[in-house]
């Protein structure tokens, strides 16, 4: 008796799809899409989380400009950035490194703590 490849391949499939969606839900990228969506909805841990991927590039590209808007807009919103964020040491070197980005772009400064 001659088994057809057909259905062992698809069992195959069938049983790695899961495999892979569970690899990439795990990944840096989901999670910073993910985080960036609850930011974007407004979510502060969401804007802070997103902070900090943009600042140390996990996920997305490291961007210390966006890190310093969405820290902005976390701690616009009660959320305790600053203090989180090395006893605002850090949260002011990611304010003064925007301002000096927007300022070589030509772009108005926003407005900070």
């Amino acid at each position: 008796m001659k088994i057809s490849k057909t259905p062992v391949l698809t069992v195959i499939v069938l049983l790695l799809i899961p495999v892979a969606a569970f690899i990439y839900l795990r990944s840096p990228q989901y999670r910073a899409q993910y985080e960036l969506a609850l930011a974007e909805k407004g979510d502060p841990a969401g804007e802070y989380r997103t902070c900090l991927n943009y600042a140390i590039g996990n996920g997305v590209k490291q961007d210390i400009a966006e890190a310093a808007r969405w820290a902005l807009k976390a701690e616009a919103q009660g959320h305790h950035c600053r203090e989180k964020l090395g006893d605002g040491k850090i949260y002011d070197e990611l304010v003064e490194e925007m301002a000096r980005q927007d300022k070589l772009a030509g772009r108005k400064p926003v407005k900070g703590r």
